[in-house]
């Protein structure tokens, strides 16, 4: 099972948090954020990633990822010699908000790289700042389409976009599990718009049928009971959960009431798996299928020590945001390395990258995409997500 660390928990380590404030991270060998300016013996990197509202949960565990990988880094000597310092910034899953942090970010001078993106809706807002200025971006989980086809050149993200990851969610449902009548459940941000339009593709590629679709506000709707109706009314064999967990929970909780006796399977990507999805949503939850790019019983060595040093870190297994978290700072470094210790043009070097990280091969193509690895399958069994090795290996031979 994955899991993450909670809000409380986040507010237990950190006080306060400012909305889209700076945070001064104090881990080995890092420190604040005043003398960052004056600083040339370091390596400034800014992270942007939601700490705060709901989807809070995907930042601290990304942050997590990238404090652990900061620690070993520094620990082991830095980059070229000079530490890694860090500022953090909280974007709460808010194109405003975001866009703030992006302001933030630029006026230093001294920050070389921005890693730890998480929402694609905050991303797409901040991505026209940094270009402003050819900050590099390496994103750590925010997946739009939309952030490809806009051609950011300073732009690069450790897992694929929801053009493979959307569609594999319904070639599980369709290819896979034989499923012909698919409902969507979206929000109405940019990620939830993209998701909506990569389903009806697939659906239609698969020989299925898209039966319904229903939107709601992330983050705002509270009480789904009218879609749900909808999408009942529809009847439809399987429903896409195009959310994310906070959202995804209550709406499945909620969905006893309108689905009653009828079985409808529960298709879903790396948003919900997580434990808050499980105790939201209850009994209700039983049985979803995820899609994700990242396995935790991945045999390597790369990710059998990553695993390691998380769990006894956090007293928690890592889940995908906390392994992208992870790479996203061991790419850069990796990148600085092949750069020879400069962070000069560092863009062209991070795309050039291949790395073999917790998540397997990170390789980018002409925009930025990961192109390495491959999928793999999940069911939540006994309140547990649980490796389906027989549907991985169908949906990988699609």
């Amino acid at each position: 099972m994955m899991s993450i660390v909670s809000k409380a928990a986040l507010r237990r380590a950190i006080p306060a948090i400012a909305s889209f404030a700076v945070a001064s991270i104090v881990l080995p060998g890092l420190c604040g954020t005043s003398a960052f300016a004056a600083d040339t013996d370091a390596v400034h990197i800014a992270s942007t990633a939601p700490l705060t509202g709901s989807a809070a949960a995907y930042g601290i565990e990304t942050m997590n990822g990238v404090h652990l990988a900061v620690e070993e880094i520094n620990a082991a000597g830095g980059i070229g010699g000079k530490p890694i310092k860090l500022s953090e910034y909280d974007d709460q899953c808010d194109p405003t908000p975001a866009a703030t942090a992006a302001n933030q970010i630029i006026s230093d001078k001294a920050v070389v790289a921005v890693v730890g993106n998480v929402c694609s809706s905050a991303t797409l807002a901040q991505m026209p700042i940094f270009g402003r200025v050819g900050m590099p971006v390496l994103a750590a989980t925010t997946s739009s389409p939309a952030l490809s086809a806009k051609g950011f050149e300073n732009f690069a993200r450790i897992i694929p976009n929801d053009d493979i990851q959307g569609v594999a969610s319904l070639d599980l449902g369709t290819k896979v599990l034989g499923y012909k009548r698919i409902a969507v459940l979206y929000p109405s941000d940019d990620y939830g718009q993209a998701l909506l339009a990569i389903a009806k593709r697939a659906a239609t590629a698969s020989g299925a049928e898209l039966v319904a679709a229903e939107t709601y506000i992330t983050g705002s709707t509270n009480d789904f009971s009218s879609v749900l109706a909808n999408i009942a009314a529809a009847n439809p064999d399987a429903l896409f959960l195009a959310g994310y967990y906070a959202d995804m929970g209550a709406a499945v909780s909620q969905s006893v009431r309108a689905f009653g006796d009828k079985h409808i399977a529960l298709l879903a990507n790396a948003q919900t798996q997580v434990p808050e999805y499980v105790s939201l949503a209850g009994a209700a939850a039983e049985g979803t299928w995820v899609t994700n790019v990242y396995d935790i019983n991945n045999p390597s060595e790369q990710n059998k020590a990553f695993v390691a040093a998380y769990t006894k870190k956090f007293n928690a297994e890592p889940g995908v945001q906390a392994a992208a978290g992870y790479d996203n700072i061991y790419v850069l470094k990796q990148a600085i390395e092949e750069n020879k210790g400069s962070t000069e043009n560092l863009m062209p070097v991070i795309r050039a990258t291949k790395h073999e990280g917790a998540m397997g091969t990170i390789s980018f193509d002409k925009n930025g995409d990961n192109i390495g690895g491959s999928l793999v399958v999940l069911r939540l069994t006994g309140g547990k997500w649980v490796f389906d090795d027989e549907s991985t290996k169908k949906l990988n031979a699609h």
